[in-house]
């Protein structure tokens, strides 16, 4: 006998909400296998004014943060299409899930624990001037570009790897035209003698990074090594600009 399916029901929003998306009719259940897990789920679909609702039916157990990145990759699919047609952005917000036979009424907060809870938050939260005035400099435009790529990285949950990289590698570009060092090698080594971090302890991050950069979505992890990603990365950066910037300013 096979076992029963439970439903799971998502809302969510697109943005901008002044571009009126609404579907003609709700796409039908669609069977969907998660690649990194090779769980199996029926997904069905409607947007009206924007509103997102999501029916999740699925006989496997699931955490429902993985449930709800699954629902908005489904979405950002559906209107990734739209973008290719009509040139539009969106942006996709999933800000609830529900489970009656399971007793689950979760909004979602807009943090990510493994970053959120990090004991360093406190000095860092005290340095706010002072790693603002790091982005206004001539080489600004390289942490400004960095903390837009943690941004994506905290919000995207398919390519985390991607937007971790490239964030450390705008410290590379940042090392580059400081300390005028030309090749390559030089700049990442720079970058591990200020960090105090090594190639190798990021090379997780290189490794996912790579299939996405080249097309392959199809790299096998799971929502343990995005927290990896995420964990090395801040503490690559926070350590960089923590010995380049700050412990000089909070000596004076």
């Amino acid at each position: 006998m096979d076992s029963e399916k439970t439903q799971y029901i998502l809302k969510g929003i697109v943005h901008p909400e002044r571009a009126t998306l609404t579907l003609e009719k709700p796409i039908k259940p669609i069977e969907v296998i998660h690649y990194s897990s090779g769980k199996k789920l029926d997904i069905e679909l409607n947007i009206l004014c924007n509103q997102i609702t999501i029916w999740i039916e699925t006989t496997d157990e699931w955490d429902i943060y993985d449930l709800r990145n699954v629902g908005r990759h489904f979405v950002l699919s559906f209107c990734s299409v739209l973008t290719f047609i009509h040139g539009y952005y969106y942006e996709i917000e999933i800000y609830q899930i529900l489970c009656k036979e399971k007793q689950i009424d979760v909004v979602f907060g807009i943090d990510t624990p493994c970053i959120s809870n990090r004991a360093s938050i406190k000095s860092l939260k005290n340095n706010f001037k002072n790693i603002l005035n790091v982005t206004s400099d001539e080489t600004g435009v390289f942490f400004v570009r960095c903390f837009k790529d943690l941004n994506l990285a905290l919000k995207d949950s398919e390519d985390t790897a991607f937007y971790c990289f490239r964030a450390i590698e705008c410290l590379r570009q940042y090392c580059k035209y400081k300390y005028k060092i030309k090749d390559k090698d030089g700049q990442w080594k720079k970058v591990w003698e200020i960090s105090n971090y090594s190639r190798e302890y990021i090379k997780c991050i290189e490794n996912g990074a790579g299939y996405i950069r080249h097309g392959d979505d199809l790299l096998k992890s799971d929502a343990s090594d995005r927290e990896d990603y995420l964990i090395k990365t801040w503490n690559v950066i926070e350590n960089f600009i923590q010995k380049e910037f700050l412990n000089e300013l909070n000596k004076q």
